[in-house]
């Protein structure tokens, strides 16, 4: 192990890149000042690089990180990783100090658990240009993580087995929420893509995808206290899946679609005290034979459809009850778009759901084909 107390940098200057910093039983470097890498193999049993100390940083730029860990963060330092390959049988990078600033771009990431773990709040992560394949969670921070800001950009998230990213405070003040940004992505996992919970989510031309064959998984779960704002031709594909669960959130779809081809899918299935709006040239497309546009059947449910299509196999939206002596308030504004059903457009259970069709700046029509 190097322990490094000032200004260390190790560079392979060779055209081969052959070097190699080989840490045989713990860390392969301890940073408790300034570590800069270039252009070197460094692997460890534990972690080829750890910070330990409140001053310093971490700086990688065209290396192969290979241990437990890639990086691995017990203290604040600043890390900047560009250019490189992380190999990880635990966490790509592991971060459980407050206000962590980790960067990384043009980067590839294997990690045989977790992809990137932020355990502590205040934390920023930048990832651009990227790719992070995990057999866990591709990018998970909850616990503490509170005012977390993470950004992602150009940059592909797979998990094999879990969740590609997964975002958990519990708090239903807006200050306090987890801030994630993702433009000109694509996320995918064989489960619930996006778990978020106490979270700001916006995206832009960024594809959602889940690969597993179950309608009770979705592209997104957008649960308590959470905003999901899916702008610029975002996109949820579920080919055997459900495409959104809105569970005490509100979710706005601008311009986006949601495409959700299991035979009994929900496009949107509002389970509980949440809002839906569905804005622009946004589409909800559910195939199947028994599958539903937009599921409210269970707590009160607000859509507000301003534009957009609503297409379905079945049902293109369904404001119902689950019990005859739960008679939640849902509410379906009608302004503009098209709803269509191959049974119903809109069926009503729910003596306390009402149909609000148009206003008196726009015209409108129903359409019958029986």
């Amino acid at each position: 192990t190097i322990n490094n107390l000032a200004n260390l940098t190790v560079i392979d200057s060779s055209d081969e890149k052959t070097g190699l910093l080989n840490g045989l039983k713990t860390d392969a470097i301890t940073n408790k000042a300034v570590v800069k890498a270039d252009g070197v193999h460094i692997k460890s049993l534990y972690a080829p690089i750890s910070g330990y100390t409140n001053t310093g940083s971490i700086d990688v730029v065209d290396c192969t990180l290979e241990g437990k860990y890639g990086v691995y963060e017990a203290v604040n330092q600043k890390i900047t990783i560009d250019s490189s390959t992380l190999i990880a049988t635990s966490r790509s990078v592991y971060s459980n100090v407050v206000g962590a600033d980790v960067t990384i771009s043009n980067t590839e990431m294997t990690s045989s658990d977790i992809g990137i773990e932020l355990t502590n709040y205040g934390s920023s992560l930048e990832i651009t240009d990227s790719t992070l394949n995990s057999t866990n969670v591709g990018i998970y921070t909850a616990n503490q993580s509170y005012r977390d800001n993470i950004s992602i950009k150009n940059s592909k998230i797979t998990s094999t087995n879990s969740h590609a990213l997964y975002a958990y405070y519990s708090t239903s003040t807006d200050s306090d929420k987890i801030v994630v940004n993702i433009e000109d992505s694509e996320l995918t996992s064989n489960n619930n893509t996006i778990y978020l919970i106490g979270t700001k989510l916006t995206t832009s031309n960024t594809k959602i995808i889940t690969n597993i064959g179950n309608r009770d998984y979705y592209g997104l779960q957008c649960r308590e206290y959470t905003v999901c704002t899916l702008n610029n031709n975002s996109e949820i594909i579920a080919p055997k899946a459900s495409g959104i669960y809105q569970y005490s959130s509100t979710v706005t779809l601008n311009d986006s679609k949601i495409n959700a081809n299991a035979s009994n899918a929900y496009g949107v299935n509002i389970y509980h005290y949440s809002t839906l709006n569905i804005n622009g040239e946004s589409e909800i497309n559910t195939d199947g034979t028994n599958s539903y546009g937009v599921f409210a059947n269970y707590y009160e449910a607000t859509i507000n459809m301003n534009g957009g299509v609503i297409n379905s196999g079945s049902v293109g939206a369904l404001l119902g009850t689950w019990s005859t002596n739960y008679n939640y308030t849902k509410t379906l504004n009608l302004n503009g778009g098209s709803i269509y059903g191959a049974i119903y457009g809109v069926q009503q259970t729910n003596g306390a759901s009402t149909t609000n069709v148009g206003n008196k700046e726009k015209t409108i029509s129903i359409y019958s084909p029986y």
